[in-house]
């Protein structure tokens, strides 16, 4: 488990009155099991109408920085779709295509659910869109809640090598701070948005130009769970 921010209340977390204290959360949060288990929820109960193999496309949403709402005139449009193509080993069966501005990801339900039970940013970007059409799938993904304690580690991790990346620097740096916030969300309520408002995106925009420690000083100060890395100097 990383190490969660410590409450200062006189007592500690077991006395504090403060509702979002993240030492007491994050302790709750990782004593309660998902309402569902991706792994064996039968699919005949997910949709509103069973699904067929007829059907290629289960889900799909807009994705990228145009979910995320940093997008700018000149961005793609990426995609996410779910198939209910079966799975036919143990390997993610996920594929890319880019055609034109349009880079879409489709990846098979079953890999969909292993990947968000993992706690995968894309994965739970897309389970929790509300820039989605999803006819077979509101009920699944409105009941849904994220509360692994993989979830968070993955999560973190993430953040982890994205802050400290060399290559697209600014770019990955955003993208930590904004798991960040998404972060916060997800160990209090089980789930988020995974589109900023556009005061919170100008801001990460901001602090993602920062140097380097004064990023991880900015980040250390959004990041719900204890950041303990620093650059190298």
């Amino acid at each position: 488990m990383e190490n969660v921010k410590k409450c200062r209340a006189k007592g500690g977390a077991a006395q504090c009155a403060n509702p979002r204290c993240p030492e007491k959360l994050a302790s709750e949060i990782f004593n309660v099991p998902t309402f569902f288990n991706p792994r064996s929820f039968p699919k005949e109960k997910l949709p509103n109408n069973a699904w067929s193999e007829n059907d290629t496309v289960l889900f799909k949403t807009i994705h990228g920085s145009k979910l995320y709402g940093l997008n700018h005139a000149n961005s793609d449009d990426d995609f996410y779709i779910i198939t209910p193509t079966r799975k036919t080993s143990r390997h993610i069966n996920a594929k890319q295509s880019i055609v034109g501005k349009d880079d879409t990801v489709a990846i098979d339900f079953s890999s969909f659910v292993e990947l968000s039970h993992k706690g995968v940013p894309q994965a739970l970007e897309a389970m929790f869109s509300r820039k989605a059409e999803s006819p077979f799938f509101e009920e699944y993904r409105a009941n849904y809640f994220a509360s692994d304690p993989e979830v968070i580690h993955t999560y973190m991790r993430t953040i982890k090598s994205f802050s400290l990346s060399e290559k697209d620097g600014f770019k990955r740096r955003r993208h930590s701070l904004r798991l960040a916030l998404n972060l916060e969300e997800l160990i209090y309520t089980g789930r988020f948005n995974p589109t900023l408002n556009k005061p919170t995106a100008l801001k990460i925009t901001r602090l993602a130009k920062k140097e380097n420690n004064a990023f991880i000083k900015e980040l250390k100060a959004i990041s719900p769970i204890e950041v303990d890395w620093q650059y190298e100097e």
